[in-house]
């Protein structure tokens, strides 16, 4: 049991439910249902595996209350009567688990795109050019009733299938959301205008679904408590928000989830490592001391901040998407007093964000068997003939293996060269906008140690140690190392890499160019700029800094950040070397140019060890290389290839 009491463990009655805690799994899109919205196998053990983990309440993701101007790809929807069954298992399935599971409804509105939705053109209170650069069209009186019955026709089946309630998604930019916001909302009927005007098709939804389906049916509503980013000041007001939430709990509504979004601002929704924790908790809280309604905050939570959330009454309940699906057993893990073994969400985005902008079904970096209940069952089995396995290298790669080897039951000895765990880990979370990642560290380094992994620091693995030890199976995952190009390696005495400046703390002088765009170097330059405060050039061969990189919220906290930061960005220009205080590049044009400089450090040039890792290979009986030393890659890729191979011996 848990050494010391949580608020997050206590019960909480809901309208006519009581929950067994405070934890929340947020609605978040898996894609993994098909195109037509049945609900299939892999649903059902996906939200199985959340309930199993102890959490009280599940938020089905968005679930579209039609087929026509309200689809895009893999959502799911619950169209008719031969949808139930399906949905059915589901609710049972959830039940069994002790979890309330309710589902969020809604309807894209102008937040679409027309090849999604059959040719139409995405239908909004109001004409308004969306994210797609698509007009879409004003809703008639007609279109307006239509959606309202097609909303309780949703709601009514959800309860035939056996769900404890819905969830009126009226925010993120969708549908409800557009009417409630004078943004999108121009009308001059009676939906338009006044504050109540705008939120009366939300109140046809909710009335028309409460007398459908009666008093024991739980009905909440999520609202934006912040539209207004970044210098767009037209969204909601905070006096609309707790207009709209004082009026909701007066009709009767059983909860209100507090969330900050917009079709402008969409990375407010997924927040990322660059953006605080928790961003959400003090409007959240204006709208807790308004009603007496249970109030729920979401975004960026975890166990620490939403503990201290309840305890200073600035919520009710608290909504985790990500950090669940990093780790399903958090609330079991907080009630058996092992907080130290909840595996940290990173907020990378990468399978999570990155995977729903290319309609990809959800994955994870640090749990690769999310949505995959066959590869998480070979994870939790133990072999039948543990084996002696030999892990080189102490990075996130190589102790992810290490980990999970010795949970199968294989004895497991980690040898690292240097004195300290990390790998590449340690460089990337010293800048303060990257503190999510040193949890990551710390539990890795728990997790070894509880699972009675050798850790042998300081010692270099070569041959002859190797074969001495005697290993039955071979990780390698000895990483990357920078280089400098071939072109400027003339000027190497005057160049730095990346971690000569954040581990090594070599001075840099005031005047600083970082040649890389990516995210290495961007994060460099912010780090420079924002912590040491630097004067900082940062140079890209590319027309823009993280091109083409595919978790497009991160690129876009990145892009915000390093005007914000004061790095000077220069674009389409390569490095051609440094000396006398002068940094030289050459445009497309093929015209030299210089900057003034005290230092220049290189950040592109990571290279795999694969010639190093390639000595290794005749000496055990299976050799593995994973991580960097293959490709290079990114958290991701150091854990996913981890787990393939030790899944496979």
């Amino acid at each position: 049991m848990a050494e010391k009491s949580y608020k997050l463990l206590e019960p909480l009655k809901v309208g006519p439910v009581t929950l067994k805690n405070r934890f929340v799994f947020a609605p978040m899109g898996s894609w993994y249902a098909p195109p037509d919205g049945y609900c299939n196998q892999r649903l059902i053990d996906h939200y199985t595996r959340m309930a199993k983990g102890g959490t009280a309440l599940l938020i089905g993701e968005f679930l579209r209350v039609n087929d026509t101007d309200s689809a895009y790809a893999a959502n799911m929807a619950i169209l008719n009567n031969r949808y139930i069954y399906g949905y059915a298992e589901l609710a049972d399935s959830v039940r069994e688990e002790g979890a309330c599971f309710v589902f969020q409804i809604g309807h894209a509105g102008g937040n679409t795109r027309s090849d999604q939705i059959g040719g139409l053109t995405p239908i909004s209170p109001s004409p308004f050019v969306n994210i797609d650069n698509e007009l879409t069209r004003e809703m008639t009186l007609d279109d307006i009733n239509r959606v309202e019955e097609e909303f309780v026709a949703t709601a009514s089946r959800l309860q035939i299938a056996g769900f404890h309630g819905i969830e009126i998604h009226a925010a993120h930019g969708y549908l409800l959301s557009e009417f409630l916001s004078p943004r999108y909302n121009h009308r001059k009927d009676g939906y338009g205008g006044s504050l109540e005007n705008r939120a009366r098709m939300i109140l046809e939804v909710y009335d028309k679904i409460r007398a459908k389906c009666g008093p024991n049916f739980v009905i909440g509503v999520r609202v934006n408590v912040n539209e207004n980013f970044d210098g767009h000041m037209d969204g909601l007001t905070m006096e609309d928000v707790l207009s709209f939430a004082k009026i909701m709990e007066a009709r009767g509504i059983d909860y209100i989830s507090c969330t900050g979004a917009d079709i402008i601002n969409q990375k407010a929704s997924v927040p990322t490592m660059y953006m605080t924790r928790g961003y959400n908790i003090a409007n959240t809280y204006i709208v807790k001391k308004a009603v007496k309604v249970p109030v729920m905050v979401a975004a960026g939570m975890d166990v620490k901040i939403g503990e201290q959330v309840l305890q200073e009454g600035k919520a009710d309940l608290i909504g985790i998407a990500r950090g669940l699906v990093a780790d399903p057993d958090m609330p079991r893990k907080l009630m058996e007093g092992r907080i130290e073994d909840i595996r940290p969400c990173i907020r990378g985005g990468i399978g999570c964000a990155s995977h729903a902008r290319f309609n990809k079904t959800l994955a994870c970096e640090l749990n690769p068997c999310i949505g995959n209940k066959s590869m998480e069952i070979m994870a939790e089995s133990p072999v039948i003939r543990p084996k002696k396995v030999l892990v080189i290298g102490g990075g996130p790669g190589g102790m992810e293996a290490a980990r999970l080897a010795a949970h199968r039951g294989h004895k497991v000895t980690l040898y690292e060269k240097t004195k300290e765990l990390g790998g590449r880990l340690i460089e990337a979370s010293i800048p303060d906008f990257k503190e999510d990642i040193r949890p990551l560290i710390t539990w890795l380094k728990t997790q070894l140690q509880k699972e009675n992994v050798e850790v042998k620091l300081g010692v270099e693995a070569t041959a002859e140690v190797i074969k001495k030890e005697k290993p039955d199976v071979l990780i390698v995952a000895i990483g990357a190392e920078y280089t400098i190009p071939t072109e400027v390696s003339k000027d190497k005495a005057n160049i730095m890499v990346p971690e000569e400046v954040t581990i090594g703390k070599k001075k840099v002088g005031e005047k600083v160019v970082v040649v890389g765009g990516g995210s290495i170097g961007c994060d460099l330059a912010i780090f420079l700029a924002e912590s040491q405060k630097k004067n900082v050039t940062l140079s890209t061969r590319q027309d823009m800094v993280m091109k083409d990189y595919d978790e497009i919220l991160t690129a876009i906290s990145i892009w915000e950040r390093l005007p914000a930061a004061g790095v000077k960005v220069k674009t389409g220009v390569t490095f051609k070397g440094f000396s006398g205080g002068k940094a030289t590049f050459t445009d497309r044009e093929g015209i030299d140019w210089q900057l003034d400089a005290d230092r220049v450090i290189v950040s592109g040039g990571l290279a795999p060890q694969s010639d190093a890792a390639a000595k290794f290979d005749k000496l055990a009986p299976k050799v593995y290389k994973i991580g960097d030393c293959v490709v290079v890659g990114r958290i991701w890729d150091a854990f996913h290839t981890a787990w393939r191979a030790v899944l496979d011996f």
